[in-house]
């Protein structure tokens, strides 16, 4: 079936992370994989979709998609049998960038039953999102297979068989069963470290790569290294050109459309300093600048500017050894200063208004940022910057929640983030590693460690995360969650952390 370019545009347009207490669950990583106490068991549409893309666009890492129409419903069998007597986990990860609502009305056909509703909203690509099924419905969706609604305006696009040279089989559609409703480290590991945590090329990708880059750190862990090249070669093409989709869902070439897209840079230049795109990032920044000399892409001084933007410029700056790029990297942190105020942080800093004060994510940009900016290019972070860097950190812990977590905001009696939960205790380990917080301080990221536990899926994926926030202050307020795999990318830097602080105190 082909796409019109309009509708197409429509759907992109609408739709388009004292003493010292060592966490009690923290543990090394395994040598090799484990036998796994849950099964996937695949769907298989009824109806095939062919799609052309118009001009200028593709499906994301040009992967194999299929698509629901708005208001139609497909059929789903299962090729296996589902196993009695488990927890059922429905999952379909998203394969175009949403700026709108969706529903997906799931029954099973010739039954008359309502299984319940996958809640998708304002999604980005490859996301995982999950219904659970009573065990009871175990024999008819064997027999009768589901059928699947699209209770929306415009197309949705979901990852489909096949997909060949690699190995995607936790995105594809499929029902999660298992014995237990949660999953353990080691299954997050293994999640962890395949390319089922892919995400696009910007931000959310970043902190996966981050993450993959600690564990290989910290473990010598092969598969960590093995994962990340494969990541990174998703994003380049033979000649080294940077190809990716951008969050309008169009494909560039060797170009940054903001300064969200800049993070993945910083382990780029780790990995590969004489890479050809490390430049690109470089000419990149310099068109973001401000009048005021800072760099923002737009009008708005924001927090991930010290995680996106100041961290790789340090990393690039260090690797160069270039001392201007190590520099602008300090003052990009010093420019963010304003954000934390009267005793708050906050998101975006625009001609004297603050905006999403206290927003966990927020917090975890600025204080992963200024740390990991800190460790890069030590000696030229003076004391104002890492007096900043403790002062936020305590603030942060005043406002931890006693399961070890951080709210959605803060100070709210609200649902906790996960994701940004899993940054604040990711900078403030990362902070401990650099001796600049007291060791004492191991207690907070450790908390929040044994916290993020009861968050696994069956198969290792992170929930409870806030959904991206074009969805605007009402869904970041509200109790909407999500799978996050770059959730899991800062909780995999927090993990690499406590294991690094835990082996130079034993």
């Amino acid at each position: 079936m082909k796409i019109e370019r309009r509708k197409f545009l429509g759907l992109l347009s609408m739709s388009s992370l004292g003493l010292m207490v060592v966490p009690s669950r923290l543990q090394a990583i395994p040598a090799k994989r484990r036998s796994q106490a849950f099964t996937r068991t695949f769907l298989y549409g009824h109806q095939k979709s062919n799609l052309d893309f118009p001009d200028g666009y593709r499906p994301p890492f040009d992967w194999k998609v299929s698509m629901i129409d708005p208001r139609q419903s497909q059929f789903f069998s299962v090729r296996d049998e589902l196993p009695k007597n488990k927890h059922h986990f429905l999952r379909f990860t998203v394969a175009c960038e949403l700026r709108e609502e969706m529903k997906l009305a799931v029954s099973i056909p010739e039954k008359d039953i309502y299984l319940g509703v996958i809640d998708i909203r304002y999604s980005s690509i490859v996301s995982p999102h999950e219904l659970k099924i009573d065990k009871k419905y175990t024999a008819d969706i064997n027999q009768y297979g589901l059928e699947i609604k699209l209770e929306a305006d415009a197309p949705l696009l979901f990852f489909e068989h096949p997909v060949s040279g690699a190995d995607l089989s936790s995105i594809l559609p499929q029902i999660i069963s298992s014995k237990r409703t949660k999953g353990t480290v080691d299954d997050f590991l293994e999640q962890f470290r395949s390319l089922g945590t892919l995400q696009g090329f910007g931000w959310r990708e970043g902190c996966v790569l981050d993450g993959l880059l600690k564990l290989q750190e910290q473990f010598a862990d092969s598969r960590a290294r093995v994962m990340l090249q494969q990541h990174l070669d998703k994003f380049f093409d033979e000649d080294q050109n940077l190809v990716y989709e951008t969050l309008r869902g169009q494909t560039v070439i060797n170009e940054i459309t903001t300064i969200e897209a800049t993070l993945p840079f910083a382990i780029l230049a780790k990995v590969d300093p004489h890479h050809p795109a490390l430049q690109t990032a470089v000419d990149s920044w310099e068109q973001f600048t401000d009048k005021d000399g800072i760099i923002t892409g737009g009008h708005s001084i924001t927090a991930e500017g010290c995680y996106t933007v100041a961290y790789p410029l340090a990393a690039i700056g260090k690797v160069w050894q270039r001392p201007d790029l190590k520099q602008k990297a300090i003052e990009e942190l010093k420019s963010r200063f304003l954000l934390v105020h009267e005793g708050s942080f906050h998101l975006r800093y625009n001609q004297g208004n603050r905006t999403f004060r206290n927003w966990a994510r927020g917090v975890a940009w600025y204080l992963l940022g200024m740390i990991r900016t800190i460790s890069e290019i030590r000696e030229e972070a003076d004391d104002e910057v890492i007096q900043a860097f403790r002062n936020g950190v305590d603030l942060a812990i005043s406002m931890q929640r006693k399961d070890g977590l951080w709210s959605c905001f803060l100070e709210r009696d609200v649902l906790p983030d996960t994701a940004g939960s899993s940054g604040i205790g990711a900078a403030i380990i990362s902070g401990v590693q650099e001796g600049i917080l007291p060791k004492s301080y191991s207690r907070y990221a450790g908390k929040c460690w044994d916290g993020l536990q009861d968050w696994l899926t069956p198969d290792g994926f992170l929930r409870g995360g806030a959904q991206g926030n074009r969805g605007g202050m009402e869904l970041q307020e509200g109790s909407y969650r999500v799978i996050s795999q770059f959730g899991m990318g800062m909780m995999a830097q927090l993990y690499a952390g406590l294991d690094a602080v835990k082996r130079s105190n034993p």
